[in-house]
């Protein structure tokens, strides 16, 4: 998965293609996962779009959603 963030802009996008998962429940089933980490943790962020690969899709629940809590920790992070 990875992280875009904007912070001069508002929303999330959330993009599962046909090749991370074939059926139609599946990317469902990950956008949904990764739209409640998104409300959770990036309330503060501004616009962040979710690129989500492959071997998400099978991957449980709650991985998804500490992956994408890092990663909008590690986007959120003032640069170096």
């Amino acid at each position: 998965m990875t992280l875009i963030g904007d912070s001069s802009k508002s929303g999330d996008a959330v993009v599962v293609s046909k090749k991370a998962a074939a059926s139609a429940v599946a990317r469902n089933r990950l956008r949904r996962v990764i739209r409640a980490a998104l409300r959770e943790g990036g309330g503060h962020i501004g616009a962040v779009v979710a690129l989500v690969r492959p071997e998400a899709a099978a991957a449980p629940a709650r991985a998804l959603r500490e992956e994408a809590l890092r990663l909008l920790a590690r986007v959120s992070e003032p640069p170096r």
